[in-house]
This record gives structure tokens, sequence and C-alpha cells, in this order.
């Protein structure tokens, strides 16, 4: 008889641990959805919501651990997939990652963060195209948000579709003009196109948003030569802007020459530090990649 109302005991105890992480008290709904498991093992939304728990604790394999036992165990829901898809993602399994992502917006595909976190872990992985069609489906259902116009302007960029990136970057920095970074990516998508004068107004204007950029704006020092004006490298003529470097500027360098420089961006975003100047970093990271050493963009980085 006592054998017989276990099941009864494990549905009280799933439904108060449920309470509780409704009420934010975690660890004992936890404890709670442990006594569950004792009682009646091998229950899929048991392992979903200690998933859950352990992932709002910060205990990220334990769920992991949850997520995937309960996918294992009884055919998934979109949201557990979601959780699972993004805790690969926390740590670093992304191409794992894309696929519990991929499987969780087919089976919900109206959630746009979703889409958004299945096109960052492809972008990741290096799989740019399907990061811009991924980026894409979020953006059209949540046009508002200028992160994800950003991000599906950069994939886009990356994939080698300059003219598609300009378009939507067009409407991010029209949405939120003070966005340095968008101004900086519609600058490269521009010059990508060979639209000097345009990209040179771009990369100026990002410049005055946000003149942290580093001293040596190489894009811009570029853009000013092929436009003859050797006069207009720097928004303010005689007078560098300088600062700590950041990744988007390496970024925007070498997206408007991806044809030469796209095989060493990685290298040259997992090697720079704030401490080595980004022209000397640039140059280092050029020399040492032989290939690349004769390359005809390489004298805009080297000033030649």
């Amino acid at each position: 008889e006592a054998a017989s109302r276990e099941p009864d005991r494990a549905r009280y105890r799933f439904h108060h641990a449920r309470a509780l992480l409704a009420a934010g008290r975690d660890e004992e709904a936890l404890a709670e959805l442990d006594r569950s498991r004792q009682l009646a093992p091998d229950r899929a939304p048991v392992e979903a919501h200690a998933g859950l728990a352990c992932r709002r604790l910060d205990r990220i394999e334990e769920a992991l651990e949850h997520y995937r036992a309960a996918c294992s165990l009884a055919t998934p829901e979109p949201d557990w997939l979601e959780s699972l898809g993004e805790l690969q993602a926390e740590t670093g399994d992304f191409e794992t990652a894309a696929v519990s992502l991929g499987a969780a917006v087919a089976l919900c595909p109206e959630q746009s963060a979703w889409h958004d976190a299945l096109g960052q872990a492809l972008a990741e992985c290096g799989r740019w195209s399907e990061a811009a069609a991924a980026f894409l489906e979020a953006h059209a259902l949540e046009p508002g948000r200028p992160d994800v116009g950003r991000r599906l302007g950069r994939a886009r960029l990356v994939a080698g579709d300059a003219a598609g990136a300009v378009a939507v970057l067009r409407g991010v920095v029209e949405a939120a003009p003070a966005d340095a970074s968008a101004a900086a990516l519609l600058g490269a998508a521009l010059a990508g196109l060979g639209e000097w004068q345009s990209a040179r107004r771009e990369l100026v204007r990002a410049v005055e948003l946000d003149p942290g950029w580093p001293g040596d704006h190489l894009l811009l020092a570029r853009l000013a030569r092929e436009a003859g004006d050797a006069d207009g490298v720097w928004p303010t003529r005689g007078q560098r802007p300088s600062g700590a470097g950041e990744q988007r500027v390496v970024v925007a360098i070498v997206l408007a020459h991806r044809e030469q420089f796209a095989p060493v961006v990685d290298a040259v975003i997992d090697r720079f530090e704030d401490q080595i100047p980004l022209y000397g970093r640039i140059q280092q990271i050029l020399h040492e990649r032989q290939p690349y050493q004769d390359d005809p963009g390489q004298s805009a980085l080297s000033g030649e």
C-alpha cells in the first residue's frame, strides 16, 4: 500500500518544488525535487525543473546533466532544449548548442530571443550565413532591437553580403544614432562596397561617438587615401584620438578587407592585449602569417 502511494507523494513533492521555484527558494526546491526523484525516478519534468534550479544557483554542470536527462527521458519541450542550448553555449560548446537551439526554434519559431541565441552560437562556430539567417528571423520577429540588427549586419558582412549588411545597418543607425559599433560596422560594409566617402563619414561619426578607439585608425586612414584626402585621415586634423583598443575596431578593419585578412581575424582578436598598441599588434600578426605578407592590403596597415 505504501508503495502504491509513492507516485502520489512524488507528484506532491514535485508540485511543492514548483511553488518553491516560483517563490525564488531554489535550494529548497532542489531538495524537494530530489525527494520526488527518489520516490519516482526517471521523470523528465522533474529533471527539467532541477536543471532550472541548478541554473539559477549557478551550478552549470549539474544543470546541464539535468536538462540532458530530461531531453533523453521524454520528447523534449522547446524550453528544455533552449535552456540546454544556452547552457552548452555558456560552457563553450557552441556546435552542440547550435543543434539544441535549432531544435528549439523548430518547435517554437515565434521566440525572437531563441533565434538570436541560435545566431550567436552559429556565429561562434564561424557559420556566418546560417547565423545571418537566424538573426534575420529574430529581427523580423522583433524589429525594434538594434542589438539584433547589428548582429545581423555583422553576420551578413562576414558572410560576404556587404550590400545586405548596409541595408540592415542603415536602419540600425537610424534607430540608434548613438550606437558607435553600428556606425563602425556600417562604415566597414560601405568600404566593402567601395563607397569610400560614405564609409569614412560613418567611421568618423563612430570615432566621435566613442573617442576611446585606438590611436591608429587604420581603416579610416585607408579610406582617406582611397578618397585622395590626405588631411582627412582623422576626424579633427592633427588630433588623433587615443585609448585602449577594442575588438570591434579590429573587426571593422578586417571586415572591410576580408578577402585579404579574414583568415587572420581570429588570431588578431585572440592575441590582442590592451597594453600593446593595435597598430603594432596587427603588424606582428600579419608578419607571422607568411602567406599573407605580400597581400596588397597589407600596405594599408603598415602605412606604406
